[in-house]
């Protein structure tokens, strides 16, 4: 597409609501044999102003690209974007504004700060460049670099070249640099990707805050399912450039609509069989035995997949029966502080038993009944 740059023009009915409007996008690259691949797939996504929305899912899932369609950092192939109500990307209206006059701030993975420059002028760089007759008055840049180091908690570090800054440092001066400009939406490149541990866990609640009180929408591209599940609004989870799963925190991780959500989304078990209805009820034939559920999903077929989430299941010492329950052998332990997870072979199926440290005392190797309630078991068809 060839289109020219152009205003941003008034947008449709009810677009006042939208921070972020994303409808039929599309965008394909080229492999080394010639073929095409979908990158993103006629994605369409209406996020709201102040809402804080994650794009999640694995390497290659397209959720970078989509994000830097919308920032205008790659030109899509089809459908239309939209930020706070003004049109910035149409393939059939030939719209094609530029990442610097779109309005969006934006958090990268690599910091992306300017190593010759102080902290000052790194956070100052959005409002110190174009035409001058945009530019803020001095005094006033001064004044909101100032305000963005103090809500980010360097203010410290003003004068400090970048180079000598840790990469928590680093990103909270990117963090500064994207709203000192003011702008009402901030996209989120996998920003915490190059920080240890200990600093992405803080940086996660300073982000969160920070969004919280300055209001801006937010969009973040993570492959990190914590990070995900804290951070999140809603939670978009991708796979070969599609949306396959739209919604809450709790919702993803309580009720998956497939098993590819169910899997990358929490420590889920997930056993495969054949569905059986008869007066007694519902069950499914597997490997390990029968399992009782207590729902089934309308139009399932007879091939089908129980899964069911590590923390319902129970483990004991100690000999039980009953429906459900099944004796294995402890293969790993991991501790996790608040938990433990078990991996315990029943058969030559591996479940995954979240328990209380306090609660079970045993080691690899030994004899333990597991077992789950069949109304923690969800059925979905087996693809």
């Amino acid at each position: 597409m060839s289109a020219t740059a152009v205003a941003p023009t008034a947008a449709g009915p009810g677009s006042e609501r939208l921070g972020i409007h994303v409808q039929g996008l599309t965008k394909h690259f080229r492999r080394k044999n010639g073929d095409l691949v979908a990158a993103v797939d006629g994605v369409t996504l209406e996020i709201e102003r102040g809402e804080f929305w994650v794009l999640l899912g694995p390497s290659g899932c397209g959720k970078t690209t989509l994000l830097r369609c919308i920032a205008g950092l790659e030109e899509p192939d089809g459908g239309e974007l939209s930020v706070d109500g003004r049109p910035v990307y149409s393939r059939e209206r030939r719209i094609h504004v530029p990442t610097e006059r779109r309005g969006i701030g934006m958090v990268f993975q690599g910091y992306a700060l300017w190593p010759h420059m102080n902290v000052r002028s790194n956070v100052a760089f959005p409002l110190t460049t174009g035409p001058r007759r945009n530019r803020p008055p001095r005094k006033e840049i001064d004044r909101r670099v100032r305000e963005a180091l103090e809500l980010v908690g360097i203010p410290e570090l003003i004068e400090q070249p970048v180079g000598l800054l840790s990469g928590g440092q680093q990103q909270r001066v990117s963090l500064a640099r994207a709203i000192a400009a003011g702008n009402d939406v901030v996209l989120f490149d996998e920003p915490l990707s190059n920080v240890d541990a200990k600093v992405r866990e803080q940086l996660r609640v300073e982000i969160r805050s920070l969004q919280r009180r300055l209001g801006f929408t937010a969009l973040y591209v993570t492959h990190d399912q914590e990070e995900a599940m804290e951070l999140a609004d809603k939670i978009a989870v991708l796979s070969n450039g599609n949306v396959v799963q739209l919604g809450s925190a709790d919702d993803i991780y309580n009720n998956p609509r497939t098993r590819y959500v169910a899997e990358f989304i929490g420590a889920a078990n997930v056993i495969e069989g054949t569905l059986v209805r008869d007066a007694g009820g519902a069950r499914v034939r597997t490997a390990i035995g029968e399992i009782a559920v207590a729902t089934v999903p309308a139009d399932l077929g007879d091939d089908v997949v129980v899964i069911s989430r590590a923390h319902r299941w129970w483990v004991s010492t100690e000999p039980r029966q009953g429906e459900n329950t099944w004796v294995g052998t402890v293969e790993t332990i991991a501790h996790f502080g608040s938990h433990l997870q078990l991996t315990v072979k029943v058969g030559q199926q591996i479940l995954k038993v979240w328990t209380d440290p306090e609660h079970v005392s045993t080691s690899g190797g030994a004899e333990v009944w597991v077992g789950v309630e069949p109304a923690a078991c969800l059925l979905m068809g087996d693809a």
